[in-house]
Protein backbone atom coordinates (compact mmCIF):
# COMPACT_ATOMS: atom_id res chain seq x y z
CA UNK A 1 0.00 0.00 0.00
CA UNK A 2 2.74 2.43 1.16
CA UNK A 3 4.32 1.54 -2.43
CA UNK A 4 1.46 2.31 -4.41
CA UNK A 5 1.16 5.75 -2.39
CA UNK A 6 4.41 6.56 -2.91
CA UNK A 7 4.27 5.98 -6.98
CA UNK A 8 0.54 8.10 -6.85
CA UNK A 9 2.92 11.09 -5.18
CA UNK A 10 5.83 10.86 -7.55
CA UNK A 11 3.05 10.32 -10.15
CA UNK A 12 1.19 13.71 -9.41
CA UNK A 13 4.43 15.56 -8.86
CA UNK A 14 5.52 14.65 -12.41
CA UNK A 15 1.66 15.35 -13.36
CA UNK A 16 2.25 18.87 -11.66
CA UNK A 17 5.43 19.85 -13.17
CA UNK A 18 4.65 18.54 -16.63
CA UNK A 19 1.49 20.68 -16.76
CA UNK A 20 3.04 23.91 -15.06
CA UNK A 21 2.83 27.28 -17.82
CA UNK A 22 5.19 29.60 -18.72
CA UNK A 23 4.17 32.56 -16.77
CA UNK A 24 2.92 35.42 -19.31
CA UNK A 25 3.24 38.81 -18.35
CA UNK A 26 0.80 41.48 -20.28
CA UNK A 27 -0.09 44.99 -20.03
CA UNK A 28 -3.37 46.67 -19.66
CA UNK A 29 -3.15 50.30 -20.63
CA UNK A 30 -6.27 52.88 -20.17
CA UNK A 31 -6.65 56.51 -21.69
CA UNK A 32 -8.84 58.98 -19.46
CA UNK A 33 -11.01 59.48 -22.66
CA UNK A 34 -12.18 57.72 -26.05
CA UNK A 35 -10.56 57.28 -29.22
CA UNK A 36 -11.09 59.05 -31.66
CA UNK A 37 -7.68 61.59 -30.60
CA UNK A 38 -7.03 64.19 -32.20
CA UNK A 39 -3.56 65.38 -34.01
CA UNK A 40 -2.11 68.03 -31.48
CA UNK A 41 -4.17 67.00 -28.42
CA UNK A 42 -2.73 65.18 -25.22
CA UNK A 43 -4.47 62.13 -23.70
CA UNK A 44 -3.63 60.75 -20.28
CA UNK A 45 -3.33 57.14 -20.01
CA UNK A 46 -2.92 54.69 -16.72
CA UNK A 47 -0.81 51.40 -16.84
CA UNK A 48 -0.65 48.32 -15.01
CA UNK A 49 1.08 45.15 -15.31
CA UNK A 50 -0.56 41.57 -15.31
CA UNK A 51 1.44 38.76 -14.25
CA UNK A 52 -0.82 35.09 -15.23
CA UNK A 53 -3.87 37.75 -15.31
CA UNK A 54 -3.22 39.09 -11.78
CA UNK A 55 -2.61 42.83 -10.96
CA UNK A 56 1.44 42.85 -10.56
CA UNK A 57 4.16 44.81 -10.00
CA UNK A 58 7.23 45.32 -12.27
CA UNK A 59 8.65 41.65 -12.67
CA UNK A 60 12.11 41.23 -11.09
CA UNK A 61 14.56 43.17 -12.58
CA UNK A 62 12.78 44.55 -15.33
CA UNK A 63 13.27 47.95 -16.63
CA UNK A 64 10.66 50.05 -18.37
CA UNK A 65 13.33 51.20 -21.10
CA UNK A 66 11.56 53.34 -23.56
CA UNK A 67 7.86 54.79 -24.27
CA UNK A 68 6.81 55.24 -27.48
CA UNK A 69 3.93 55.87 -30.02
CA UNK A 70 3.53 53.14 -33.00
CA UNK A 71 1.95 54.14 -36.24
CA UNK A 72 1.31 57.72 -35.44
CA UNK A 73 4.22 59.74 -36.83
CA UNK A 74 5.54 63.03 -34.51
CA UNK A 75 3.56 61.67 -31.80
CA UNK A 76 5.61 62.24 -28.24
CA UNK A 77 4.85 59.95 -24.94
CA UNK A 78 5.82 61.88 -20.92
CA UNK A 79 6.53 59.27 -18.21
CA UNK A 80 4.64 60.76 -15.43
CA UNK A 81 5.04 59.90 -11.52
CA UNK A 82 3.29 56.26 -11.07
CA UNK A 83 1.94 54.21 -13.97
CA UNK A 84 1.13 56.91 -16.18
CA UNK A 85 1.72 58.27 -19.62
CA UNK A 86 0.98 61.74 -21.59
CA UNK A 87 0.76 60.67 -25.10
CA UNK A 88 0.67 63.75 -27.59
CA UNK A 89 -0.59 62.88 -30.83
CA UNK A 90 1.23 63.43 -33.90
CA UNK A 91 -0.32 64.81 -37.31
CA UNK A 92 -0.38 61.28 -39.16
CA UNK A 93 -4.28 59.88 -39.27
CA UNK A 94 -4.13 56.63 -38.10
CA UNK A 95 -6.54 54.03 -36.97
CA UNK A 96 -3.47 51.48 -35.84
CA UNK A 97 -1.67 54.19 -33.42
CA UNK A 98 -0.29 52.41 -30.63
CA UNK A 99 1.07 53.17 -27.33
CA UNK A 100 4.03 51.13 -26.72
CA UNK A 101 6.45 49.45 -23.70
CA UNK A 102 9.59 48.24 -24.00
CA UNK A 103 10.59 45.87 -21.05
CA UNK A 104 14.64 45.28 -20.91
CA UNK A 105 16.73 43.29 -18.30
CA UNK A 106 14.15 41.25 -17.05
CA UNK A 107 15.29 38.05 -14.78
CA UNK A 108 12.51 36.00 -17.05
CA UNK A 109 13.95 36.46 -20.63
CA UNK A 110 11.10 36.27 -22.51
CA UNK A 111 9.14 39.27 -20.79
CA UNK A 112 12.00 41.31 -22.71
CA UNK A 113 10.28 42.82 -25.58
CA UNK A 114 7.83 45.44 -26.41
CA UNK A 115 4.10 45.81 -24.90
CA UNK A 116 1.34 47.70 -27.52
CA UNK A 117 -1.80 48.92 -26.48
CA UNK A 118 -4.45 48.08 -28.41
CA UNK A 119 -5.25 50.46 -31.61
CA UNK A 120 -6.33 54.05 -31.41
CA UNK A 121 -7.64 56.45 -34.11
CA UNK A 122 -6.37 59.22 -34.56
CA UNK A 123 -7.71 62.05 -36.83
CA UNK A 124 -6.07 65.15 -38.37
CA UNK A 125 -6.55 67.07 -41.29
CA UNK A 126 -2.81 68.26 -42.11
CA UNK A 127 -2.35 67.74 -45.88
CA UNK A 128 -6.27 67.84 -46.77
CA UNK A 129 -7.72 69.91 -49.48
CA UNK A 130 -10.20 72.46 -48.87
CA UNK A 131 -13.23 72.50 -51.40
CA UNK A 132 -13.12 74.53 -53.96
CA UNK A 133 -13.43 78.56 -53.95
CA UNK A 134 -16.63 80.29 -54.75
CA UNK A 135 -17.34 83.94 -55.42
CA UNK A 136 -16.89 86.08 -58.19
CA UNK A 137 -14.01 85.70 -60.54
CA UNK A 138 -14.53 88.41 -63.03
CA UNK A 139 -12.77 91.29 -61.90
CA UNK A 140 -13.14 94.36 -63.64
CA UNK A 141 -10.26 96.71 -64.24
CA UNK A 142 -9.29 99.24 -61.76
CA UNK A 143 -12.20 98.20 -59.47
CA UNK A 144 -11.45 99.17 -55.60
CA UNK A 145 -14.21 97.67 -53.77
CA UNK A 146 -13.91 94.58 -52.03
CA UNK A 147 -14.62 91.01 -53.82
CA UNK A 148 -15.49 88.26 -50.80
CA UNK A 149 -13.92 84.55 -51.78
CA UNK A 150 -15.00 81.55 -49.81
CA UNK A 151 -14.92 78.03 -48.79
CA UNK A 152 -16.53 75.09 -46.93
CA UNK A 153 -15.23 75.07 -43.65
CA UNK A 154 -12.78 72.30 -43.47
CA UNK A 155 -13.40 69.97 -40.93
CA UNK A 156 -13.28 66.22 -39.55
CA UNK A 157 -16.50 64.29 -39.92
CA UNK A 158 -18.14 63.80 -37.24
CA UNK A 159 -15.80 65.78 -35.21
CA UNK A 160 -16.44 68.51 -32.63
CA UNK A 161 -14.75 71.60 -32.95
CA UNK A 162 -12.08 69.83 -35.00
CA UNK A 163 -12.00 72.70 -38.06
CA UNK A 164 -9.14 74.51 -39.46
CA UNK A 165 -8.89 77.93 -37.60
CA UNK A 166 -6.95 79.30 -40.98
CA UNK A 167 -5.77 78.86 -44.64
CA UNK A 168 -3.78 80.01 -46.35
CA UNK A 169 -5.00 81.39 -50.07
CA UNK A 170 -2.71 82.44 -53.42
CA UNK A 171 -4.08 84.45 -55.54
CA UNK A 172 -2.22 84.16 -58.73
CA UNK A 173 -1.45 87.49 -60.58
CA UNK A 174 -2.42 87.75 -64.12
CA UNK A 175 -0.82 89.29 -66.78
CA UNK A 176 -3.27 91.85 -68.36
CA UNK A 177 -2.68 93.33 -71.70
CA UNK A 178 -4.54 96.82 -73.28
CA UNK A 179 -6.78 96.13 -75.93
CA UNK A 180 -6.79 98.79 -77.72
CA UNK A 181 -9.27 99.47 -81.05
Amino acid sequence: MKKILLILFVFGIAINAYTQTTPTLTLDISPFGNSPFWYGETTSFNYEWRLNGTISPLPLGCVQSSFSVLNNSGATVVKRPGNNLDVTWGGQKSTTARVNILLQQCSNNSFNRDYPSSNYSVMSILGETPSPITGTSDVPVCQNTPITYSTTAMSIPNGINRAADGYEWTINAVKLRNVIK
